[in-house]
């Protein structure tokens, strides 16, 4: 009698014990789902929080580059001012030196003028002076060819004048 007893507590345990057993791999099973989900949703939000970080990355640096580029259009632009202002700068001052020269021409071409206009009478009055102190009172010579241009000169000019007057 305790042969069937024995047999059927056996039954019993090693049921239980297949039971435990059965539960502890389905919880293990449900544990291992449950990680693998988790990495799953950890792995997709990594990914997801890559990808947010990559997309703000080339945001950044399209953002960066388009700043960079205003700032090289920007220089460009002041560049070619700076040129059309240098530009227009040395053509003025060509011109001005121009205008300068023509009046420096205009002014000796006047002094010409006016210099071949003096009356060769009051040049010679002008050279008077000069001509007499050349002249040395202790050494007088008739033959003096100072003397002489001297004399020469002042006939002329008393004959012009004479002739003038009549």
């Amino acid at each position: 009698m305790q042969a069937p007893f024995r047999d059927k507590m056996r039954l019993e345990s090693e049921t239980s014990a297949m039971e435990t057993e059965q539960r502890l791999v389905e919880k293990r099973l449900a544990h291992r789902e449950q990680v693998a989900l988790q990495e799953r949703e950890f792995a997709q939000r990594e990914l997801e929080r890559k990808s947010e970080a990559e997309r703000l990355k080339i945001v950044a640096e399209s953002q960066l580059q388009a700043t960079r580029l205003d700032h090289q259009r920007d220089l460009v632009a002041r560049e070619e001012e700076l040129h059309k202002a240098q530009a227009a700068l040395a053509t003025e001052r060509h011109r001005h030196a121009a205008a300068l020269a023509v009046i420096e021409d205009a002014t000796r071409r006047k002094q010409i003028d006016t210099s071949n206009m003096e009356d060769r009478t009051l040049a010679l009055v002008r050279q008077i002076p000069a001509a007499l102190g050349a002249l040395k009172v202790n050494q007088l010579n008739l033959g003096d060819t100072s003397l002489h241009t001297l004399l020469r000169g002042l006939s002329r000019v008393l004959d012009g004048a004479s002739s003038t007057m009549a």
